[in-house]
């Protein structure tokens, strides 16, 4: 069920436009129920305005972002995070770029953080990849990160539709991640944010940039 949904939630629009709407407008064509036609081309219209309407509604209920977010402005596939023990981050990232795929690697301190992310965006083992690995061993870190490099592959991923995002976790585990992703040319990109005196990010300060950028160059 849930990879139903995830498939209905990447094509929606192609399944309402041409698999829906399109097919009985056509079949009015040829049934020459012009007045059918009318209706449908003007009817379907007005209903994706509302639809787009409502999701420029809803992302007007996020938090704006400031700058330009260069690094969110690419349709990525698969996405990779380092966690750390705020999750906030990875939460801005999955909510503005919505991959397909999520891997997430973590200690076995913030193990409890990657899984509440999983549950929180509804990803099934077909979509999801965890590795746990030792904070303080970068040769682990890199070997982990191959692992799901390597499993992306297997998924159909290429190169230019994967990310690396090593803002959170360790510095050792940005360190692993980035080594391994740069050796396969795989971008990498961090959000920097403002923080307030609890030390959690203030929401609309974040910003997406690129450490290093393959794809599109």
């Amino acid at each position: 069920m849930n990879k139903l949904i995830r498939y209905f939630r990447v094509n929606w629009e192609s399944i309402l436009v041409q698999a829906i709407l399109l097919q009985i407008l056509l079949s009015a064509v040829f049934d020459g129920n012009l007045f059918l036609a009318v209706i449908v081309t003007i009817g379907g219209l007005a209903f994706l305005a509302l639809i787009y309407k409502m999701i420029g509604l809803f992302n007007q209920s996020q938090p704006p972002l400031r700058g330009e977010n260069v690094a969110f402005q690419v349709r990525r596939r698969g996405l990779i995070f380092t966690v750390g023990g705020q999750p906030d981050t990875v939460r801005t990232a999955l909510l503005r770029q919505k991959p397909e795929y999520l891997a997430l690697i973590c200690s076995d301190r913030t193990e409890d953080v990657a899984n509440q992310l999983r549950e929180e965006f509804d990803f099934d083992k077909e979509h999801f990849k965890k590795e746990l690995i030792d904070p303080y061993n970068i040769d682990e870190i890199r070997a982990k990160t191959w692992i799901i490099l390597n499993w992306l592959t297997e998924k159909g991923l290429r190169p230019e539709e994967i990310v690396a995002d090593i803002t959170g976790g360790m510095t050792t585990m940005s360190v692993g991640v980035f080594s391994a992703t740069e050796e396969k040319r795989i971008d990498s990109q961090y959000i920097r944010s403002q923080y307030d005196e609890k030390n959690k990010p203030i929401p609309g300060t974040q910003e997406a940039v690129f450490v290093s950028r393959y794809s599109g160059i």
